[in-house]
């Protein structure tokens, strides 16, 4: 069972006494009125529910959207692999009218993702809506997910070629920061070197650390666009960023840690640093704890050096 962020509704398997509250949206015409299916008959509600059941593993998902205060089932939502090699997938979902505009939708769909992402190992989901479903459109646009293009008589519905949007999310999408972005920053930095620091320094150099940051340079930075975030959505996860010859400010929220984001933000970095130096070697003042991420990167170390404030770290390179 998976839980959405705000705890109102679960994702659960089917269950064969899920027939009737299925067939009760299977058969609105303003449930069914963008896809490609319905109304049901008896029978292949039957059969839907019996074949979702089955699919409680890759590479496709089924799950009953089911609201918590009440035990109803409300929905479904659907994730399948399409491309295991390039981890791709893509989901869809329909909701039972009487739940429309509560929020419902986003939750679901949400939950999905964060199920795709973390638990299936995708790096791109998409999802696609019919122009004319507002609704949905803003539901996808609400958990992060942008529009890449409008597919042209892309289904038949009862007679009629109908377009699809397409909308998409990668597992972290790495972009230039804004000044906006430094609160979120500066909270990420401190949430880092809380969680790491004490396994290298002492309590008094963990504060040091914590106190010795500049939000004017990171607004410099960004505003030169040398700083970069990535993204899930609307939440920022880490940030790095790069200044003179020197990469700076490699951060990730340990909520995200081990998810390939700290590795795609110092790439990004990387790549920024060659495009507009023409360079070919970036160097890092390393704090010691994090010395096994930057060997794993391909950064050797040049030396052992001393802080301004006493705190030893590592002087590292990387040819690129």
């Amino acid at each position: 069972m998976l839980a959405s962020p705000h705890v109102r509704i679960s994702l659960r398997r089917y269950r064969i006494d899920d027939i009737p509250a299925v067939h009760a949206y299977a058969t609105d015409p303003e449930v069914y009125r963008f896809v490609e299916w319905g109304p049901n008959t008896p029978e292949q509600t039957r059969a839907w529910v019996e074949w979702s059941i089955t699919c409680d593993s890759g590479p496709r998902w089924a799950f009953a959207i089911e609201r918590i205060a009440d035990g109803a089932l409300i929905g479904s939502i659907e994730l399948v692999v399409d491309d295991e090699t390039h981890r791709r997938g893509s989901f869809g979902y329909v909701l039972a009218r009487h739940a429309w505009g509560q929020g419902y939708a986003t939750e679901a769909a949400a939950a999905m993702l964060t199920f795709g992402f973390d638990e299936v190992g995708l790096h791109k989901i998409s999802a696609t809506c019919d122009p004319e479903n507002i609704g949905s459109s803003r539901v996808l646009q609400k958990i992060g997910m942008r529009q890449e293009g409008q597919l042209q008589d892309h289904l038949l519905v009862r007679g009629q070629w109908r377009d699809r949007l397409l909308y998409a999310a990668a597992q972290f999408r790495i972009e230039p920061a804004s000044r906006d972005d430094v609160p979120r920053m500066l909270e990420i930095r401190h949430q880092a070197f809380t969680a790491h620091a004490p396994a290298a320094y002492s309590a008094q150099e963990v504060q040091t650390l914590l106190d010795d940051v500049d939000p004017d340079e990171l607004r410099a930075l960004a505003d030169d666009r040398r700083l970069f975030v990535a993204r899930r959505g609307t939440l920022i996860a880490g940030l790095a960023g790069w200044d003179g010859e020197r990469l700076r400010h490699v951060y990730v929220d340990p909520a995200w840690t081990r998810r390939g984001a700290a590795s795609a933000l110092v790439r990004r970095a990387e790549e920024d640093f060659v495009s507009r130096t023409g360079r070919r070697e970036i160097k890092a003042g390393v704090a010691l704890h994090a010395e096994a991420f930057y060997r794993a990167a391909g950064y050797e170390v040049v030396s052992r050096a001393v802080a301004w404030d006493g705190s030893g770290y590592l002087e590292m390179s990387r040819k690129l």
